[in-house]
């Protein structure tokens, strides 16, 4: 049994969704731009997610995050909790769950709709 089957406290629908994580938030007075890591889903819940990407994200780091769905063309804009990290099982990258934040303008509303309309 895996570290994330033992944390799940909910259904989780098996989806490989393409993922855009800021990982550097760009800040206007030193011009630096935002850093954006793009990856993939595993799963997915109405509370978090499990990401799958080539680099290392530090626990307990908040990240805004966009999820794009395919089926049906939505974007999500969220915020999110790095839980855990591992190496993937071939270690050529990092598996990392991550726990959604109920937050102000934020798309969570709509995605917790939209997760429950997938499980019907």
């Amino acid at each position: 049994m895996s570290q994330d089957d033992e944390l799940r406290q909910e259904q989780r629908l098996n989806c490989h969704e393409t993922t855009f994580i800021e990982v550097v938030s760009g800040t206007v007075a030193e011009y630096q731009p935002s850093k954006i890591v793009i990856c993939n889903t595993l799963d997915v819940s109405a509370n978090g997610l499990q990401v799958s990407m080539d680099q290392k994200l530090q626990i307990g780091a908040i990240h805004q995050l966009s999820i794009q769905l395919d089926q049906p063309d939505e974007r999500f804009h969220l915020v999110a909790e790095v839980k855990w990290c591992q190496p993937s099982d071939d270690e050529s990258e990092f598996v990392m769950g991550l726990a959604l934040f109920e937050s102000e303008d934020t798309d969570i509303e709509r995605w917790k709709e939209s997760i429950a309309t997938r499980f019907a």
